[in-house]
């Protein structure tokens, strides 16, 4: 009975039969398919990769890694929101200004003379000092105090030179942020300028869907209320307008901007119409060979008149971590910076960062160049 029922034979006769067992056919077809299962080969072993086909995979892998990594890393440096973020009016231009130089962490090496700064962090404050020499007009010892907090940030900073300034940054659950920082220069009353000033700033997103407002405040020169906002993915609209204190004048500007998904390509349109000041500005980053490109047409008023400039601007990083940066203004103003770091991986430890950076203008026949230390 068993060997019948094994064999997926039926142990009850069929009528009409004396007691001879007729085979089931679907039992049957179960058994024959179980039995092929069971007596099915093992999958074949997987062929051992060479030595020079497991590099290359690896390679591979790392390439894709280190593009991932670019592609964040280059929209955290542009200032770009994040995904489904509210975009700001200034995040617009933030990476057409970076390439140019423009920033004041861009364009600290363009100097005279010899700069050496050290910067030491522990916990949660930072201290950075600066030594300047053979620049006439810069030369100072300068030193920088940050605090950093679980939402908020406060800054202090002295200067030989009789500059002081007092900062603090808050972010708020709501998630707006507000800027409050007091500058002073008991020198420039001396000189008939202002001996201090003060700059307020105050960011308000999602307050409408993927909208951002931003109200700014500049005492004895503007205020500035300016809003932007997400059309579709991409593509970013924006208007600013501007109050002049000293003129009593009011202007205001547009800007459209469009980024691409993975932040390969940026492009930037302006249009101030009250002074007929425009910019159009794209922008280029290529993975494999990390380098980042722009161009910048504008029309900005100089001395009373409307006065168009081309720039083109190019970021090549290093092997290494080092970087070159060069900016041509209106084919005769150059300014280019060559970063190179010395010793361990780790920024403020064990590495030394030595910048040399030039500016040369064709038209006034001037030239500057210095060496900045970073330690």
């Amino acid at each position: 009975m068993l060997k019948d029922w094994f064999s997926g034979a039926s142990s009850q006769p069929a009528a009409g039969t004396s007691g001879a067992q007729v085979p089931d056919t679907a039992a049957a077809d179960k058994a024959a398919a179980r039995q092929r299962r069971l007596d099915a080969d093992p999958e074949p072993a997987q062929r051992e990769l060479s030595a020079e086909e497991q590099a290359t995979r690896r390679d591979e892998g790392l390439r894709r890694k280190l593009q991932a990594a670019r592609r964040y890393g280059g929209s955290a440096r542009r200032g770009g929101p994040p995904g489904g973020g509210a975009p700001a009016y200034e995040s617009f231009s933030r990476g057409f200004n970076r390439l140019l130089m423009e920033q004041c962490n861009a364009s600290e090496f363009l100097h005279d003379g010899l700069q050496v700064g050290v910067s030491r962090q522990a916990h949660n404050a930072q201290v950075q000092t600066k030594y300047t020499v053979g620049n006439p007009q810069n030369a100072g010892f300068e030193l920088n105090l940050q605090l950093h907090g679980f939402s908020d940030m406060t800054a202090a900073s002295y200067s030989t030179q009789g500059r002081y300034s007092l900062m603090h940054q808050r972010m708020f659950r709501s998630g707006a942020v507000g800027v409050a920082q007091f500058m002073a220069q008991p020198q420039a009353a001396a000189m008939g300028g202002p001996p201090g000033t003060f700059f307020g700033m105050l960011q308000v997103p999602g307050w409408v869907p993927g909208g951002c407002t931003q109200l700014t405040y500049l005492r004895g020169q503007h205020v500035q209320l300016n809003h932007a906002a997400r059309v579709v993915r991409g593509l970013s609209v924006g208007a600013n307008l501007t109050y002049d204190v000293a003129t009593h004048a009011t202007t205001m500007a547009y800007a459209a901007h469009f980024a691409a998904a993975d932040r390969s390509s940026e492009y930037l349109a302006t249009m101030n119409p009250d002074s007929g000041e425009w910019k159009l500005a794209a922008m280029k980053s290529d993975w494999n060979s990390d380098t980042d490109m722009a161009v910048v047409l504008d029309c900005t008023e100089k001395k009373g008149h409307i006065v168009p400039q081309l720039h083109l601007a190019l970021r090549k990083n290093l092997i290494g971590g080092g970087a070159l940066s060069a900016v041509l203004t209106g084919f005769h103003k150059l300014k280019t910076v060559l970063e190179i770091p010395f010793g361990g991986d780790r920024a403020g430890l064990n590495q030394v960062t030595v910048a040399y950076g030039l500016q040369y203008d064709a038209v006034q026949g001037s030239a500057k160049h210095g060496l900045t230390l970073s330690m």
